[in-house]
Order: structure tokens, then C-alpha cells, then sequence
């Protein structure tokens, strides 16, 4: 239950604010990547990115990023007050909110990055690097996501 209001205020985010999202995605070198669109961007636009949270739901850890913060683990009181402060920020209140999201899409398993895009659809997509194991099991390049 936790997980589907905060992927349902990350799209309500996104929706109001309407950032570019960069998604980066790949086998390897996706943190590095995404540091360096980071450095590329951050001196002509407010910039944030977030580490991904691979511990959890792919769609999860994007939408924490979304909203500006990470997991809070077993703390109920922190996650209440996350949610309480990412409802007031996207429909009560107008705050400042980045121009441009650098956020890393998952391509651990099939199917993980297409369920993320439905989440924050991106703008511009970098691809570091496509392992053939991660497929669905017959090295086949044509079906990536």
C-alpha cells in the first residue's frame, strides 16, 4: 500500500512540475553515466538525481527519486511524515522543483524498465550498455525493454 502512494504522488509530481526526465539505463556503467549527464547539466539547470534503490520494486526506488528522498527503512514515523510533506509539495503547496531529473532505470529483469517508463516516461533515454544474460534468456537484442 505504501508503495502505490508514493508511485501515485511521484506521478502527481511529475504532472504538476513537468520535468525532463533523463532515464539511464544498461547492464554497466549506469551510475557513472549518470553522474556525468549530472556534471554536464548541473551549472545551466536545477538538476537532482537520486542513487537507485535496487533493494526494492524498480518503480518504488524511481518514485522515491522522484520525490526527492530515499528509503527510510523500518522508521513508520519518517515514512508518514514522507508522505505528509510529498502530499502538501504536490497539491497543496507550489515549491521549487528541479528542471531536470537524472533517474536510472532498471533493466535487471524483463518487463522492470517498461513498468518504469509508465511511471516517469522519459524525455531523453541514455543506454550504457545491454547484457545479452539480462534478455529473456536468448541473446536476443531485439526486445530490450
Amino acid at each position: 500500500m505504501l508503495k502505490k502512494i508514493f508511485i501515485n504522488l511521484a506521478r502527481a509530481t511529475i504532472r504538476k512540475y513537468k520535468p525532463i526526465i533523463v532515464a539511464v539505463a544498461g547492464s554497466r556503467h549506469t551510475a557513472e553515466t549518470r553522474n556525468a549527464v549530472f556534471a554536464a547539466l548541473k551549472n545551466k539547470y536545477y538538476v537532482r538525481t537520486a542513487e537507485p534503490d535496487h533493494a526494492h520494486d524498480a518503480a518504488f526506488g524511481v518514485a522515491l527519486a522522484v520525490l526527492g528522498f530515499g528509503h527510510q527503512g523500518r522508521n513508520m514515523a519518517a515514512w508518514f511524515w514522507r508522505v505528509a510533506n510529498s502530499f502538501v509539495t504536490t497539491y497543496l503547496v507550489r515549491t521549487t522543483y528541479p528542471d531536470v531529473l537524472i533517474l536510472e532505470y532498471p533493466t535487471d529483469k524483463q518487463g522492470q524498465m517498461s513498468k518504469t517508463c509508465l511511471l516517469a516516461g522519459p524525455t531523453i533515454g541514455v543506454f550504457t550498455d545491454y547484457d545479452e544474460a539480462i534478455g529473456d534468456g536468448d541473446a536476443s537484442h531485439e526486445n530490450p525493454v
